[in-house]
């Protein structure tokens, strides 16, 4: 399958503005495809069993 040939999985991103449009569509995105994922948001207008729910785990 072609999509082997771009495997992401191992690989590291960095993505910004994760809670909302772009951001989280790329994050949610990179995440399926096995990619160890840093997502940076401001989470601030979010209450902690939201974030829980949204991505699953929270540092």
């Amino acid at each position: 399958m072609i999509l082997s040939a771009f495997s992401l999985e191992g690989k590291v991103a960095v993505v910004t503005g994760c809670d909302t449009g772009l951001g989280q569509g790329m994050a949610l995105g990179l995440a399926q495809a096995a990619v160890t994922l840093l997502a940076l948001t401001s989470l601030n207008r979010l209450k902690p069993s939201s974030r829980s729910q949204r991505w699953g785990v929270v540092f």
